[in-house]
């Protein structure tokens, strides 16, 4: 997605607020916008529908949040300057977090059209409407009118020829939740994604320090989404594929813009309450600073976008 793209959403949410309070809002709708359609029950404990493959993450700490810069006096000396507070992926704490799982690939829409066939809902798609609602006239959104993301929409409950097993886009948060609790599994905390993405030493991208360039897929490089692990040498340290580019992912948590600075230093997830969800790694449009693994975006839980997937986890315990 592009930077003016994830751009617009935030500021969006600002005008809107972001408060305790769930947001009820003329564009979006309340938080429980997209509830609508049919679903199974999730599946009996210990149950797993869905056998992706998934890797571990040990227990233990690892660094959380962007690294701070390092204000200087015009001489060069280091200046003892505080992270700003309304830079929300700041300030890098130590997290601890216990051992879990999660899906070495994106979610793709083979596994999707399963999930569908069992649960009876609507297969991704993308209409007027949408572009509608995510940028009625005198929004801050008003870019996003000219986005068209037909070309991802289904064919009836079948994906496009030729993309099966390529990541599933044009999901609302609430399609992700419900997929992840069919499938015996739940949506990874922010917490867990970052962890998983970045290792326990703090790396910038998955992969280490290096530029993105032949690791990932980002940039407008290609026309959308690749197939899972098209860039072996984009993998994490636990073997977790495209946590970097290719779709941009939802994450289990409410977006708080203060809530760095106040979570738990043990398993956190994120706000009680809130106006948006936190959507994590970049995709297949964006610059290289978005594919770094402490970025994070808030976004309404009901949008959509051709560049925004999902991949689930579940505890090891």
């Amino acid at each position: 997605m592009s930077a003016g793209a994830w751009g617009a959403l935030a500021l969006a949410l600002l005008a809107a607020g972001c408060g305790a309070a769930p947001l009820k809002s003329p564009i979006f709708g309340s938080p429980g916008a997209g509830r609508r359609e049919p679903s199974l029950p999730a599946a009996p404990a210990g149950t797993i529908r869905d056998e992706a493959p998934m890797v571990l993450v040990p227990a233990g700490a690892f660094l959380r949040g962007a690294p701070a810069p390092t204000p200087r006096s015009p001489s060069g000396e280091p200046l003892g300057v505080p992270t700003p507070p309304e830079k929300d992926d700041a300030p890098a704490r130590s997290i601890h977090l216990d051992a879990f799982y999660i899906d070495q690939a994106e979610v793709s829409n083979r596994a999707y059209a399963r999930f569908l066939e069992a649960a009876g809902r609507r297969p991704p798609s993308w209409d007027p409407q949408d572009g509608q609602r995510a940028a009625p006239s005198g929004s801050p959104l008003g870019d996003l009118r000219r986005e068209d993301w037909s070309r991802f929409s289904w064919e009836g409950r079948h994906p496009q020829p030729g993309t099966a097993d390529l990541p599933v886009t044009l999901v609302t948060w609430f399609d992700a939740e419900a997929y992840c609790a069919w499938a015996g599994k739940r949506l990874p905390t922010e917490a867990e994604w970052e962890k998983a993405a970045r290792g326990a030493d703090g790396r910038r991208y998955p992969w280490g320090s290096a530029p993105p360039k032949g690791r990932a897929n980002f940039g407008g490089a290609h026309p959308g989404p690749l197939p899972p692990g098209s860039f072996p040498g984009g993998a994490s340290p636990y073997g977790a594929v495209d946590l970097a580019g290719n779709v941009a992912e939802w994450v289990a948590d409410y977006h708080g813009p203060g809530y760095y600075r106040e979570a738990p230093e043990r398993n956190p997830r994120g706000p009680e309450r809130g106006a948006a969800r936190v959507v994590r790694g970049g995709g297949w449009r964006d610059g290289e600073d978005k594919l770094q693994a402490f970025r994070r975006w808030r976004v309404p839980p009901a949008q959509k976008h051709g560049g925004v997937g999902f991949r689930c986890a579940r505890g090891a315990g």
